[in-house]
């Protein structure tokens, strides 16, 4: 999947949000931010690893970050 696609797919989770049988349809800024917390968590995770089979995850991570940023 390219960063791009992964960057769609995570806003995408935070679309359609159901809470006690109610769905709510946050705005898209709402969604990119949240698809950002979770990519800084998983970026932080994968540093606080910190072995050399992590770089390509990082990166790929990083430019799924630029691609939310720019939706």
């Amino acid at each position: 999947m390219t960063p791009k696609e992964k960057a769609k797919e995570l806003v995408g989770k935070y679309k359609n949000i159901k809470i006690n049988n109610t769905y709510l349809y946050p705005s898209d800024s709402y969604c990119k931010q949240c698809a950002l917390i979770c990519l800084d968590e998983m970026l932080e995770s994968l540093w606080n690893v910190g072995h050399s089979f992590c770089n390509d995850e990082i990166k790929y991570l990083e430019e799924v970050k630029q691609e939310i940023i720019k939706l």
